[in-house]
């Protein structure tokens, strides 16, 4: 480490034992403003060593991994309609990711009904070719359409139908 490493270090420390009732985050973000921050994991190693606190479980290392970052757990071989899920109103569209086991090749699909999902599997069965697909249902989500009641019956008295 270098000098200036160990004089920052030195003085977070301190800055820890000034504050016993702030948390980590409060005292990472003091640091940053006084213009002595360190690297956030060198930081929490230090704080969990000067307040006696346990290493994170595994549990809580894997919830702090953003969801776009997160690998699934068990990719086992799913058949449509048992655990994809199916959109049943409007606003509503389903997401999964078809994995092909053999080409490493990873495709999504937006869907709205068992057809559409079908229909865009065949499609990529056709276009790419992969035999054995693995299905990871990302579950069903929900967008507002732009267009509300006031604007459609406005259109519908000027004579456009929507």
């Amino acid at each position: 480490m270098t000098a200036n490493n160990i004089n920052r270090q030195d003085l977070i420390i301190d800055l820890i034992n000034e504050n016993p009732n702030l948390s980590g985050n409060k005292i990472l973000q003091e640091a940053k403003s006084k213009g002595f921050g360190i690297k956030k994991q060198t930081f929490y190693e230090l704080f969990r060593d000067i307040r006696n606190l346990p290493e994170p479980t595994k549990e809580k290392r894997e919830a702090s991994v953003p969801i776009k970052f997160r690998k699934p757990k068990d990719i086992g071989q799913l058949e449509p309609g048992k655990d994809v899920k199916f959109p049943k109103k409007e606003g509503e569209y389903g997401i999964v990711e078809i994995f092909d086991p053999n080409t490493e090749q990873t495709y999504w699909i937006k869907y709205r009904n068992k057809k559409d999902l079908e229909r865009q599997k065949d499609i990529i069965r056709q276009t790419y070719g992969p035999k054995n697909l693995t299905i990871i249902s990302h579950g069903v989500r929900t967008y507002t359409s732009f267009i509300d009641s006031d604007f459609r019956e406005l259109m519908r008295t000027a004579g456009i139908e929507l």
